[in-house]
C-alpha cells in the first residue's frame, strides 16, 4: 500500500513577527529552524521577526529558512503558524483575519480568559493549539512552555527587586561596620518561586518561602530558604499538585500571617494565580502600610489583578513608601533565552504532530488532545468549554496524569494562566494553585551536564517517545542556558494579547494560595 504522506508536499511552518506592544520574543530561533529544516519542513520567517531577540534574518537564512517580507505572503503559504502571543488585529496587519480555515496556529492563546478569541478561531475553523494548555505530565515536560518562561520570570523578578531596593542583598563586613543582608519573602514555591528563592540566595539575601502546601517545605529549604508555616487549620494541598480552595476564615488567617512576615521583609515577590480567575489577594493594603519604608514588592500575578491589593498591572507605583512593581511579560525582558527555550518547547511539540516532514496529528495522544483548543470547528478543550458555559462534549479528550512521578511536586504556574483540564471542580469553585509549576524533579541550582530545558525522563523501551521523531529528542548544542534555569512562567496570557477585558478581583475569590 502506498504511503499517502509521501505524496503530499512537506509541511510549511510560518513564523510571523510579534506585533504586540512590548513583545520581544520570537517563536523559533535559527538553531531550531536548522533542525526542523533537516527533518524536511519548509520554514518561513517574516523579515525582522527575531531582531528584538538578537536573531537576525541572515542567521535564519543560514539555518535553512526562507525570509519573507510580507506577512500576507507568510500567512498565505504556511500550513502552521507559530507564534508567542495569540493572533490579534493590529494597525499594520490583522493576524486573525489572515488565518484560513484548516490552518493551524500554535501559540500562547490564553483560552481560559480570552473567550472572544476562542470563539473567533472556532468560527474561522482554525486548528488552534495553546502552549499554555500543555498537560502537566512527565512526558510533556520538554514541551512545557509555561515552566520554561516562569523559570526566567522568577530569576528576573529578583534582579528587578534588587535594582529597585535601596540596599544590597548580601552580608558585608567592612572597616566601616557590618552590613546586614536583605530579607526576601517569596510567595509561592513552584518553578518561578523556587527560581526566585535560589537567585535571591545566590545574591546573598536571607530568604523566606511560603506556600499553602507543606509538602514543598523540603524544596524551599534545599535551596537555602526558610519555610514560612501558617496555621490555617489544615494542609491545603490538593490532588494533582493543586492546592484546595481556602475558606473565608483561612483566607483571613493567611492574609494576617503574611502581613506579619511582610512587615519584616525588605522584598516581597508574589506568584499566585487561579486558572481563569482573578489572582488571590495575599498582601492587603494594610499589610503594605505596615511594611518598612523603602521596601519593594514585585507582583508577578499583576496581569490577573495581582496578589497585592495596591498593584497596578504594568506599572510601578509607590504606596506608603513601598515600591510596588507589577510587570507584564517578564520573560520578554530576557528575550534571547526566553526565545531559545520557547523554540525548543515548540520543536518538541511539533515532534508529536509532524512526521517525515508532514503533518500527522493524532488526537489519541494525550498531549496533543490536551493542548488542542479548537478542532474541526469545535471547541474541544474541557475547562475552556466550562468557563464559556458550553455543555461538555460526549467524548472530551482526557489528559493522562498517571505518569507524574511521585518525587515531582507539580504545582501551578507563576505568572501564567495554566490552561489545562482541571481535575473535577466546577468553574465556580476552581481549585487553587500556587502560581508556579514544578515540572521536573531537578530544582534550580542542581548540577546538570545538559543545556536542554526540562528534558523528559528516560523512556523505557515501550514508551511513546520511542515512536516520536528525532525533533523531540534532539538537544541543541549551542543554547547558552544556565542549568539553574530549568522549567518556568510564560507569557501568562499577557493582557496586551487579550480579546476579553481582564477579570476583576472578587472578594469571594481572594482567598488564595501562593
Amino acid at each position: 500500500m502506498t504511503d499517502t504522506r509521501q505524496e503530499r508536499a512537506p509541511v510549511t511552518l510560518g513564523v510571523p513577527k510579534e506585533r504586540a506592544d512590548g513583545e520581544t520574543r520570537v517563536a523559533l530561533v535559527p538553531d531550531i529552524v536548522k533542525r526542523l529544516s533537516a527533518e524536511g519542513a519548509t520554514v518561513l520567517i517574516e523579515s525582522e521577526a527575531g531582531r528584538e531577540a538578537a536573531f537576525l534574518d541572515d542567521a535564519y537564512v543560514a539555518a535553512g529558512a526562507e525570509v519573507v517580507a510580507s506577512p500576507d505572503d507568510l500567512y498565505g503559504r504556511a500550513d502552521v503558524i507559530l507564534k508567542v502571543g495569540a493572533p490579534a488585529s493590529h494597525d499594520d496587519f490583522d493576524e486573525l483575519a489572515a488565518l484560513k480555515p484548516g490552518q493551524m496556529v500554535i501559540a500562547f492563546l490564553g483560552p481560559l480568559t480570552r473567550h472572544d478569541l476562542v470563539e473567533q478561531l472556532r468560527r474561522q475553523r482554525v486548528e488552534a493549539f495553546s502552549m499554555d494548555a500543555i498537560p502537566r505530565t512527565t512526558r510533556a515536560q520538554s514541551m512545557d512552555a509555561l515552566s520554561s518562561q516562569s523559570n526566567l520570570a522568577g530569576y528576573k523578578s529578583v534582579i528587578m527587586a534588587a535594582e529597585a531596593l535601596g540596599k544590597i542583598f548580601p552580608l558585608m563586613m567592612t572597616a566601616a561596620g557590618t552590613i546586614t543582608p536583605a530579607r526576601v519573602l517569596i510567595l509561592g514555591a513552584g518553578v518561578a518561586g523556587l527560581q526566585a528563592i535560589g537567585t535571591a540566595r545566590r545574591l546573598g539575601a536571607v530568604v523566606y518561602g511560603y506556600d499553602v502546601r507543606a509538602v514543598v517545605k523540603e524544596q524551599v529549604e534545599s535551596l537555602g530558604g526558610r519555610f514560612v508555616e501558617l496555621d490555617l487549620g489544615e494542609d491545603l494541598a490538593g490532588s494533582g499538585g493543586y492546592a484546595k480552595q481556602a475558606s473565608e476564615d483561612q483566607t483571613r488567617l493567611q492574609q494576617e500571617g503574611l502581613a506579619k512576615e511582610a512587615a519584616q521583609a525588605d522584598v516581597v515577590i508574589s506568584t499566585a494565580l487561579i486558572p481563569g480567575r482573578p489572582a488571590p489577594l495575599l498582601i492587603t493594603a494594610d499589610a503594605v502600610k505596615a511594611m518598612k519604608p523603602g521596601s519593594v514588592i514585585v507582583d508577578l500575578a499583576g496581569e490577573m489583578g495581582g496578589n497585592c491589593e495596591l498593584s497596578q498591572p504594568g506599572q510601578t507605583v509607590v504606596e506608603h513608601d513601598v515600591t510596588i512593581m507589577a510587570p507584564l511579560n517578564v520573560p520578554g525582558l530576557v528575550p534571547v533565552h526566553a526565545s531559545q527555550v520557547y523554540a525548543k518547547n515548540i520543536q518538541n511539540f511539533l515532534g508529536l504532530i509532524i512526521h517525515d516532514g508532514q503533518l500527522d496529528v493524532n488526537f489519541d495522544d494525550d498531549i496533543v488532545a490536551g493542548t488542542a483548543i479548537v478542532h474541526d470547528g469545535e471547541i474541544i478543550h474541557g475547562l475552556t468549554r466550562q468557563l464559556m458555559g458550553l455543555p461538555a462534549l460526549d467524548a472530551e479528550p482526557e489528559v493522562a496524569t498517571g505518569d507524574n512521578e511521585t518525587s515531582v511536586d507539580v504545582t501551578a504556574e507563576p505568572d501564567s494562566i495554566t490552561v489545562q483540564d482541571e481535575p473535577s471542580d466546577p468553574p465556580d469553585q476552581p481549585e487553587m494553585m500556587p502560581v508556579d509549576e514544578t515540572m521536573a524533579s531537578k530544582q534550580p541550582g542542581d548540577p546538570d551536564d545538559d543545556v536542554d530545558v526540562v528534558p523528559p525522563s528516560e523512556p523505557e523501551a515501550s514508551s511513546p517517545w520511542d515512536r516520536e521523531s528525532e525533533w523531540s529528542r534532539d538537544k541543541p548544542d549551542d543554547i547558552d542556558v544556565d542549568p539553574d534555569q530549568r522549567g518556568g512562567t510564560a507569557d501568562r496570557d499577557d493582557e496586551r494579547y487579550r480579546s476579553d477585558p481582564p477579570p476583576t478581583r472578587r472578594d469571594s475569590e481572594s482567598g488564595g494560595s501562593a
